[in-house]
């Protein structure tokens, strides 16, 4: 029998309508399946947005390493001294710090827990001549040892002695080897206020990041209260709170721990990262 060429036409052409339908089903359905994909994607990269906005507010960072929190208790700026240029980096770059600032950083942060109050047997160590004066003068001491083991832990830094004839926060006495209290102080004309805005855990190595503003009793908020060209806010004292919007309008800084050759980490760094215009001409 033989097939009318008609039938095989019309066969032919409902064949290439199947596959032509079909093609375009595949088409339409990939389109709506990426479509809906993108949706999803759009959906999930706004809440990972959200969520980083979130991690990124600054109220929510901590210092969650224990032995970087030690270190940085010990070396954040200090007014105990009322003395700028001693361990008050935000005046006074670290870069420019000496062995014998970095002393007295650590009798002012470090040693205070561990001083002793003066009685007769220190002072049987002190030269006949200058007892009275000692006496009369200071209240505590800190023994040499200790001042050396804060050295090492902060900045591994190692020290065998110390030279009476230099300027620390404490008199240093050789007949005593150890550092006197000397007297002294005032009230600074504010109140510091600062805050942790980042904090980074690398492979051996841990940088945070803090800003900082003077709260003056005039009710004003300085950079440095010293310095009236430093005015950031006027009559906020009361209400002044660090936010996303004007942490760069304060000083910064960046501090660095690395770990020694023993794996404790110690303060490699501390860099001013702006207004370099405030700093003090420490000598």
């Amino acid at each position: 029998m033989v097939e009318n060429k008609s039938d095989k036409k019309i066969i032919l052409i409902c064949f290439l309508f199947g596959l032509v339908l079909a093609l375009g089903s595949y088409i339409i359905y990939d389109k709506v399946k990426n479509d809906d994909s993108k949706k999803d994607n759009n959906s999930t990269d706004t809440i990972n947005d959200k969520n980083q906005n979130e991690t990124k507010s600054i109220d929510n960072i901590v210092i969650t390493n224990s032995e970087i929190k030690e270190l940085y208790s010990y070396v954040q700026p200090s007014l105990n001294s009322n003395y700028v240029c001693l361990g008050y980096f935000y005046q006074n770059p670290f870069k420019n710090h000496t062995l014998e600032n970095k002393i007295s950083l650590v009798l002012i942060n470090y040693a205070q827990k561990y001083r002793k109050k003066i009685d007769d047997n220190f002072l049987q160590k002190i030269a006949a001549n200058d007892r009275d004066m000692i006496k009369n003068s200071s209240e505590y001491y800190v023994d040499s040892n200790v001042v050396k083991e804060g050295l090492k832990l902060i900045f591994n830094i190692d020290v065998d002695k110390f030279d009476s004839n230099k300027s620390y926060f404490w008199q240093y006495r050789s007949d005593a080897d150890a550092f006197v209290e000397v007297m002294g102080g005032g009230d600074y004309q504010a109140d510091i206020v600062q805050q942790l805005i980042s904090y980074n855990e690398l492979d051996n190595e841990v940088n945070l990041t803090v800003v900082k503003a003077e709260l003056g009793y005039d009710k004003n908020v300085y950079r440095y209260v010293n310095n009236e060209k430093t005015l950031v806010f006027e009559n906020n004292a009361d209400n002044f709170k660090f936010t996303n919007e004007n942490i760069n309008k304060f000083p910064q800084l960046k501090y660095v721990f690395k770990k020694n050759e023993n794996g404790k980490y110690y303060v490699s760094d501390i860099i001013n990262l702006n207004f370099e215009e405030d700093f003090e001409k420490c000598n």
